[in-house]
């Protein structure tokens, strides 16, 4: 390639080039003339001069996006736009190399790939080892951890609630596989059902079980009207009488 790219009237411009990171570093205030943000010190290859870029990631604004640390020594991809270096080159991807090769054997999905030679056709993202996946917002904070025992933790650091939802048909579970169950109650909940159930029963009502009773009054047992609820009459503090539905 050397030849056609000296001949006269070629253009010998860099717009890509292959470059080792040597050094990372972040600038968070923009000084009037100097361009602030995260950048790299790398080496080019293969000749292994010292260049300054820019950190391109595929979200980024004005105090957001979507951030995936670099670290020493990832063989990355290094862009020139309009092929001049004093636009300011722009790290556009990393790249595996035979010094940082896929997640095999320790990854599944990727495991597959060592008798079929093909590389996974699922998304797939696996966080570095000893790092976080984290989800940030204003009104909170999700971290997604998996710590040295394997288990996985989901975390708000926020105020907010943890709203888990089946929008559709279809219920929330809880299990390993096809064992998995629908969420039941929380003990928290069940105990604090039963102890004011026990309250009503013990200081102001008497629960009767009529089986003939195929729909109890709504207006004495409070909720809506379903066959296998207990009928519930009242009973007065002063009297012996009770109260039932006719």
């Amino acid at each position: 390639m050397s030849g056609p790219q000296s001949r006269p009237g070629a253009d010998t411009r860099v717009w890509f080039a292959m470059a080792v990171v040597t050094e990372l570093g972040y600038d968070p205030v923009a000084v009037p003339g100097v361009s602030g943000g995260v950048f790299a010190d790398v080496k080019l290859l293969p000749g292994g001069e010292p260049d300054t870029c820019y950190v391109g990631m595929p979200y980024a604004g004005a105090e957001f996006g979507a951030w995936y640390p670099l670290n020493v020594g990832d063989h990355v991809l290094v862009a020139y736009p309009y092929g001049e270096s004093g636009w300011g080159p722009v790290i556009v991807s990393r790249i595996w190399n035979s010094a940082a090769l896929p997640p095999t054997p320790s990854d599944p999905d990727w495991a597959r790939g060592l008798q079929t030679n093909e590389p996974p056709t699922d998304v797939i993202i696996r966080v570095q080892r000893g790092r976080s996946y984290r989800l940030r917002a204003d009104t909170g904070d999700v971290d997604v951890t998996v710590d040295t025992s394997g288990a996985i933790n989901i975390s708000n650091r926020g105020t907010g609630d943890v709203n888990v939802e089946a929008l559709g048909a279809g219920k929330v579970k809880l299990g390993v596989a096809e064992t998995a169950q629908p969420i039941a109650l929380s003990p928290l909940v069940e105990a604090a059902i039963k102890a004011a159930v026990e309250a009503a029963i013990a200081g102001h009502v008497h629960m009767v079980t009529i089986p003939t009773l195929s729909t109890p009054t709504p207006s004495l047992i409070g909720i809506k009207a379903a066959p296998a609820v207990p009928y519930i009459a009242t009973v007065s503090s002063t009297a012996a009488t009770k109260t039932e539905a006719t």
